[in-house]
This record gives structure tokens, C-alpha cells and sequence, in this order.
């Protein structure tokens, strides 16, 4: 239920800052609001980076972490019991996983800083597959679809 206090304050302060921001283009100018609001989202900004750069550090020490932990482990005789292989390749996967991720905050980071932009995925689109066409089902050759009727009678 908390989550509807949280939309209520967000809603009456989107609409504070659209009736300020009106009142400052009434003010400024179109230049100088534009300014205005550039130079408000350039902390937000860098808090957005510092957090990525957060994530970047936090998956880069459990990475580190997970690999002492692994190299500790390939020095033993153990064996996971059902899968009957050496528990360091069972355990690799936090190290491996936590680098990857590690390397995907600092991508994000380096794209962000240069561009601005995040990256974004359109779940509708799929690489190879174009749109289909047009298809009437009016206009199909099968006895599966409704035809148009014929002039002069049944069809």
C-alpha cells in the first residue's frame, strides 16, 4: 500500500516541476530553460555513474572473492557428489559470472558517459525476421477463411 503513497507524492511533484518549468520558459526563454534543466540532470547524472561504477566495484570484489575461494578449493580432493566432477568447476561459475557482470556495468558506464544514452532492448524486434505483409482473409484460397460473395447469388 506504500507504493501508492510513493505515485501520489511522484504525480504532485511531476506536476510542480511542469508548472515551475512553464514559469521558467515564461522567464528565460526556451534557451535558457533548456539550459536550466541540463544543468539540473547533470548531478543526477553522476549519481547515475557513481552507481554504476558502485556495481562495477561490488561485482569486481565478489569476483575476486569467489576466485580465491575457487583456486582454494581446486587445491583439495573434493567432488561434488552428484554431478561427480571437482567442486572448483561447479564453483567457477561465481567468479565467471561475477566478472561478466562486472564487465557489463563498465560498458554501460563508457556508453553512458560518451552518448548519454542507456541501452535499451525493443523485445518486439528480432534480428532476420521481417515483418510480415499485409495478408486479406478475405482473399485466401482455402476453405478455412471467409470469401467476399459473388455477384448473382451463393458463392
Amino acid at each position: 500500500m506504500l507504493w501508492a503513497v510513493f505515485t501520489l507524492i511522484a504525480a504532485a511533484a511531476q506536476t510542480a516541476r511542469n508548472a515551475m518549468q512553464r514559469e521558467l520558459t515564461a522567464t528565460l526563454g526556451t534557451v535558457g530553460a533548456t539550459h536550466v534543466r541540463f544543468l539540473f540532470g547533470f548531478p543526477f547524472a553522476l549519481l547515475f555513474l557513481f552507481g554504476l561504477m558502485a556495481g562495477a566495484a561490488f561485482t569486481g570484489i565478489v569476483g575476486t572473492l569467489g576466485a580465491t575461494f575457487t583456486w582454494d578449493i581446486a587445491h583439495t580432493s573434493s567432488t561434488s557428489p552428484d554431478l561427480e566432477i571437482p567442486k572448483w568447476i561447479v564453483y567457477l561459475c561465481i567468479p565467471l559470472g561475477s566478472y561478466l557482470m562486472c564487465f557489463r556495468f563498465l560498458q554501460v558506464a563508457w556508453h553512458f558517459a560518451k552518448t548519454g544514452e542507456l541501452p535499451h532492448h525493443d523485445v518486439a524486434h528480432v534480428e532476420g525476421i521481417e515483418a510480415p505483409a499485409e495478408i486479406n482473409p478475405y482473399n485466401l484460397e482455402d476453405n478455412l477463411h471467409p470469401s467476399p460473395r459473388k455477384e448473382g447469388g451463393r458463392s
